[in-house]
């Protein structure tokens, strides 16, 4: 899964020489089967070819490239060719804010925001097909908020705060946070335009590990 404009890129790794000119490239859109070779798009260098930012519609895609590769009386060929199998989903955003949760001296619970805070993306358990795929990570500003482009529209998400070490003013060693089942709307938004999915506040808990 994947936000355009991507970059493509195949890397020829292992022993033997590449010849870069027979180097061929496809991409099959599915699910209507149409192939179109894309060998011309890529540029060469240093044993790998490159699409910069190549325009790719929403669609599900495979995408395969060969080359042919000359070899010594020690290195064989393992493989001349390889494939993956790819969807292209609309870019959108995401804001909100981090907020902790603490023990109090007198036993009461506090709440603040949480500058400085890290944050995780990653594709929520409910997408089967891509759950758990890492999808990107940001910082919260000095007043606990935080906005995040190139996120997939219309995929569930799950967002963690990883543990890490607590704000030295609460009296805790370390805070860990996550919310999941997120679904995010609105195509083509960026935190510069300001219309992202707005999902309140992530909370993260602290304690002495």
């Amino acid at each position: 899964m994947i936000i355009p404009p991507y970059e493509l890129e195949v890397v020829h790794t292992g022993c033997g020489q590449v010849k870069s000119e027979t180097f061929k490239a496809w991409l099959l859109y599915e699910p209507t089967d149409d192939t179109d070779e894309i060998s011309g798009s890529f540029n060469y260098s240093n044993e790998t070819w490159t699409a910069p930012d190549y325009p790719l519609m929403l669609w599900g895609y495979k995408f395969s490239a060969q080359a042919d590769v000359d070899t010594g009386s020690l290195c064989f060929v393992n493989n001349r060719k390889d494939e993956r199998e790819f969807y292209v989903l609309a870019p959108t955003c995401v804001k909100g804010k981090t907020k902790i949760q603490f023990l109090q001296s007198d036993g009461s619970i506090g709440e603040k925001l949480w500058a400085g805070a890290k944050i995780e993306f990653y594709v929520s358990k409910i997408n089967p097909k891509f759950a758990g795929q890492f999808l990107g990570t940001t910082v919260s500003d000095e007043s606990g908020n935080f906005c995040i482009d190139k996120m997939p529209a219309a995929i569930t998400l799950e967002i963690k705060i990883p543990a890490q070490p607590a704000p030295p003013d609460i009296g805790a060693d370390s805070c860990s946070g996550t919310m999941d089942n997120i679904i995010l709307y609105n195509a083509m938004a960026t935190c510069e335009k300001g219309n992202c999915t707005n999902i309140g506040a992530v909370n993260a808990f602290c304690g002495v590990d």
